[in-house]
């Protein structure tokens, strides 16, 4: 059986018996951002996308579930949605002709910040991606430990307005708060 069938796309916690989820109040008819993308999407032939968690300028964060680790984890996709859309039928974005260069410096930073992070994995402050590819024309980093995320989350939460600011810029975890 497809693991998605069977998962909450909100928590990602396996459905009751009775197709509900006992730990969300997350349903399938709850409607998504048509920019972005919709849950039960599988990215990478690995990852199940369920709902987004948050989005800004760059692009957007999901909870998904990981079908080799079988594990929950968060997948950041950068969709800088003032230089690109979504093609709703292919799920491809579509970037405008007249800023593709800066799509492309924006995406390689993307890249290059996120390769830098994951060098960083045994610092317990920072969530860095376990995977990282292109798909649909976009560059998608997977596998943030869900658990790591929200532990950060935590701690952000306890925090001065202050280091807040600082640790969203160093650590990449901007809505996250």
């Amino acid at each position: 059986m497809d693991p998605s069938t069977k998962l909450c796309m909100g928590c990602m916690n396996e459905l009751g018996s009775d197709g509900r989820c006992h730990y969300c109040s997350y349903t399938d008819d709850i409607p998504h951002l048509q920019a972005y993308l919709a849950p039960r999407t599988v990215l990478d032939n690995r990852y199940i996308v369920g709902k987004m968690l948050s989005y800004n300028g760059e692009g957007a964060s999901y909870i998904c579930y990981d079908m080799v680790g079988k594990c929950k984890c968060v997948a950041r996709e950068y969709m800088p949605d003032t230089l690109c859309e979504r093609d709703s039928e292919s799920q491809r974005l579509v970037v405008n002709p007249d800023c593709l260069a800066k799509y492309k410096t924006f995406m390689s930073e993307f890249a290059d910040v996120n390769k830098v992070l994951s060098r960083m994995r045994n610092l317990q402050h920072i969530a860095t991606a376990k995977d990282m590819f292109c798909e649909n024309h976009t560059r998608i980093c997977g596998g943030r430990d869900a658990k790591e995320i929200f532990t950060v989350k935590y701690r952000l939460s306890h925090m001065g307005t202050g280091q807040k600011a600082f640790c969203a810029i160093v650590y990449n975890i901007e809505h996250y708060t």
